[in-house]
């Protein structure tokens, strides 16, 4: 039975106990060639962390490819690097997708800079879509894309959630009530 080694990234049976194949379980230690870190095997290959990285900053570019407006490409690609994301963590690929929805939903609501309000996020977004990009709009509000007003949010939120309720009910037995 074959896996992918570890080390080498290739499918190869694997030694008993290990993740890594035979070639370079055997070989001398080396070094990872972007953080330095030192690993079992020959080769040149990167360290699991390096490599999670290198496969978000990859999904960045090819996500950021799929936003419409390019001054909401240039606002989401400056969030996915400041940091926000945990670029070498196995959830930043969810994260990424998340953040590059919420960008390509509120590029069809807001087509000028000028235009992004906290009503139009909220338009575009939704309230349970806006809790899940929270590190996205919170963003946006410290580099001054977006200003927040709790106020008009927590207004948007309950009449959402109004309505969802009336509609709800509006079958029930309650219906004349309403």
């Amino acid at each position: 039975m074959t896996a992918l080694c570890k080390i080498c990234r290739r499918r190869r049976p694997l030694m008993p106990d290990s993740r890594v194949c035979f070639p370079c379980s055997i070989g001398p230690p080396h070094r990872c060639p972007e953080c330095h870190l030192g690993m079992i095997g020959g080769g040149q290959a990167r360290c699991d962390w390096c490599g999670r990285e290198r496969r978000s900053r990859y999904q960045i570019d090819r996500e950021a490819e799929t936003i419409p407006r390019r001054w909401l490409v240039n606002l989401f690609v400056a969030f996915c690097l400041s940091g926000e994301i945990p670029l070498r963590a196995v959830a930043a690929r969810l994260q990424i997708e998340r953040a590059a929805d919420a960008c390509r939903r509120i590029a069809i609501k807001t087509p000028n800079p000028a235009d992004l309000t906290i009503e139009a996020v909220h338009a575009a977004l939704g309230t349970d879509s806006m809790r899940r990009v929270a590190p996205l709009i919170t963003y946006m509000v410290k580099v001054g894309a977006l200003n927040r007003d709790r106020a008009r949010l927590r207004t948007l939120s309950e009449a959402e959630r109004v309505t969802a309720i009336l509609d709800g009910h509006r079958e029930g037995h309650h219906a004349a009530l309403l």
